[in-house]
């Protein structure tokens, strides 16, 4: 875990938590409305977006992501909250991390799943991301990123 490259890349600015990807999951089952899915999905996400509402999802795969996303999550919601906890791998425990550094460095911690998905929450539990874990590469929140597109 210590010498995954995104620990050590970012080691001065992120705080790594006791907390598995599997405690993390069933904690944001168990303390928010936000439900895991038990189902089949078309892409292969954890949680049951078609129950959470409002929720919006997107294709994020394409030319230009890496400057556009950014932009979109500094101008969105999340910007109100300070802390988020972010999971971006099974190997790697859960993340602290600040809204701001998150944002500015967010392509490294998607990428860091090597193709796993990602799941962001804000530490408040009120504002939740999902990155999903195959070729689909689409993104689900349950607040507005992309109103600027």
């Amino acid at each position: 875990m210590e010498n995954h490259w995104l620990i050590k890349k970012h080691r001065h600015n992120i705080e790594i938590t006791t907390m598995s990807s599997k405690d993390f999951r069933w904690k944001i089952n168990d303390e928010t409305p936000f439900e895991m899915d038990s189902s089949e999905n078309p892409y292969n996400a954890v949680f049951a977006w078609e129950k959470i509402v409002p929720s919006y999802g997107f294709f994020f795969d394409f030319v230009g992501i890496e400057e556009l996303l950014p932009i979109l999550l500094k101008n969105s919601s999340l910007q109100a909250h300070k802390t988020l906890l972010v999971e971006t791998g099974s190997n790697v425990p859960i993340i602290k991390i600040s809204t701001d550094y998150f944002v500015q460095h967010v392509i490294d911690f998607i990428d860091a799943n090597q193709g796993m998905g990602s799941i962001i929450i804000s530490e408040d539990l009120e504002l939740l991301m999902e990155f999903t874990d195959d070729y689909k590469y689409y993104a689900f929140s349950n607040f507005s990123i992309q109103e600027k597109f």
